[in-house]
């Protein structure tokens, strides 16, 4: 796994996050099973985490979030790099909204498996005007932008028919609402352009070189490497 690219991808950001190389690598262990990504995608995934940390979110967040997310990976049939771009910029947007990484991944996995009960959803919005079903018809979760979709009709609703069918579907857990609450207001648009913020900016490696790239960092860099090849 090292060998394969983690150790690559922790070491990247051990540089431009200013961690030790412990902190780092147990970041990318943790973020490789949280996600199930493969070695050969973590590299991308830990250019997810610096285009989080550079979004403001806090990096401690980000282990506990996937961390709580991962179960819920299952119902959206989402892994690895994929999953990781995919909850990033859903992830940083409530972490903005005052959410920690870990009330921030167990809400999201709530939102998801509470979304799958239509017997519980068809009793929830009846005789509210509403219809909303975030399957495909097959039971299977019929993805992001059809949930973003369902979520908006809610938009037209009174203030308390809304808090209504929330509580019955999701419960009343305050994080919970929360992040629901947020993916409403913000809608599709918030979050595509929440994804497109992130994706502009430069990537780890371009970091790592432009941070690596003078010769006073280098000498540094190549010194501390002496220094402790000849502690060992």
């Amino acid at each position: 796994a090292v060998l394969g690219g983690t150790g690559e991808a922790a070491a990247l950001l051990a540089v431009q996050l200013k961690q030790t190389p412990e902190a780092a690598a147990e970041m990318a262990a943790k973020l490789q099973d949280a996600t199930r990504g493969t070695e050969a995608e973590m590299l991308s995934i830990m250019d997810s985490v610096q285009r989080m940390f550079y979004s403001g979110v806090d990096v401690e967040n980000i282990v506990p979030a996937f961390g709580k997310l991962a179960p819920a990976l299952d119902i959206l049939k989402v892994k690895g790099d994929a999953a990781m771009k995919q909850f990033s910029p859903l992830l940083a947007m409530l972490d903005q909204a005052g959410l920690s990484g870990e009330s921030a991944g167990n809400a999201l996995r709530k939102v998801f498996t509470s979304s799958m009960d239509t017997d519980k959803i068809a009793k929830a919005t009846k005789g509210s005007g509403i219809d909303l079903n975030f399957t495909d018809g097959k039971g299977e979760f019929a993805g992001m932008e059809n949930m973003y979709k369902e979520l908006a009709k809610m938009k037209n609703l009174t203030t308390e028919a809304r808090l209504s069918i929330l509580k019955d579907i999701w419960g009343d857990d305050a994080e919970t609402l929360q992040a629901l609450n947020t993916m409403i207001e913000k809608g599709q648009a918030g979050y595509d352009e929440f994804a497109q913020k992130m994706a502009a900016q430069a990537s780890l490696n371009q970091r790592v070189n432009e941070q690596l790239g003078t010769l006073t960092n280098l000498w540094d860099a190549a010194t501390g490497s002496f220094t402790n090849l000849m502690a060992s």
